[in-house]
């Protein structure tokens, strides 16, 4: 099953049956496609007649810009693997900003290597972590401005606490 989400606002359902045949929000449908060339083509569906052109393609987020017998519409399209992450609760995660550091582990922070106010860039250090008799540098996952530090050196932190904020 596919969804699509069309112009932001309309969804609809798609089961492919075989080949040529859907089924969309619960109804049968049949297309046949003829391609003109260059993202050109004409979708019939019983008599009814529609001149597509794609205008704007982004295969790795599944979004579209089709010109439909003259008319602009955007498709979002999410495949039962989007679907099921999305049930999950786990594609926010993947979209979400960025906005602080947690400790990975237990620790002593030995050293912190920016302040607020800093602009930080990804990959940059910014506090050193001891844990098991070994220092850890904790870099930065984006670049950022830091907002607030919320430990200082010589504190003892939990995993997942927060340590800086963008």
């Amino acid at each position: 099953m596919i969804k699509a989400i069309l112009n932001d606002r309309d969804e609809f359902e798609i089961q492919e049956q075989a080949g040529s045949h859907f089924i969309i929000n619960g109804k049968a449908f049949s297309l046949e496609i003829t391609s003109l060339g260059d993202g050109a083509m004409i979708a019939r569906n019983g008599r009814t007649r529609y001149k597509v052109s794609v205008l704007d393609a982004d295969p790795e987020n599944k979004t579209f810009v089709l010109k439909v017998n003259g008319r602009k519409h955007k498709i979002v399209l999410r495949d039962r693997h989007d679907l099921l992450l999305e049930k999950m609760g786990m594609n926010q995660e993947l979209t979400s900003e960025i906005i602080n550091i947690k400790a990975p582990m237990p620790g002593l922070i030995m050293e912190i290597r920016c302040q607020v106010g800093d602009e930080v860039t990804k990959g940059g250090n910014v506090i050193v972590l001891e844990a098991m008799k070994m220092e850890n540098v904790i870099m930065s996952p984006v670049d950022g401005i830091i907002k607030e530090i919320s430990v200082n050196v010589g504190d003892s932190v939990e995993k997942n606490q927060i340590l800086i904020q963008f």
